[in-house]
């Protein structure tokens, strides 16, 4: 996390990358006009919404190397060609602010990292 300032004023900035572009990512196509969008962005809420939990699973699944720490995934997208690949780090927003997002996606987030340091509390 960086600040920056605007008018003496600072703000803490946290970047995250989907790499090719978010179509990529999220339906492996590169390039959609703007109809084709809305088509699969309706499609992807109707499977995404309320489901915090299987959202988390499938972005887990382009973080690269596995479970990546933040600084770790950029210098990988940095590396080689990956930033052409189908890849992002959005996963790390979830393990880095974990207390702010639902208890079933908490508890996802730690069955895909393997951490069991909260689990108690979730399940309360």
């Amino acid at each position: 996390m960086k600040d920056i300032s605007i008018d003496r004023v600072k703000i803490s900035v946290e970047t995250y990358y989907f790499s090719c572009s978010l179509d990529h990512i999220l339906f492996e196509e590169n390039n959609l006009t703007d109809e084709e969008k809305r088509e699969y962005a309706r499609k992807f809420s109707m499977e995404y919404d309320a489901c915090e939990e299987n959202f988390i699973s499938f972005i887990y699944k382009h973080l690269p190397n596995g479970n990546s720490s933040y600084l770790s995934s950029w210098k990988f997208i940095k590396s080689d060609n990956h930033s052409l690949e189908r890849f992002s780090n959005l996963f790390c927003i979830f393990k880095t602010h974990e207390s702010q997002i639902c208890p079933l996606a908490q508890q996802e987030v730690h069955l895909l990292t393997g951490s069991t340091s909260n689990l108690a509390k979730i399940s309360e």
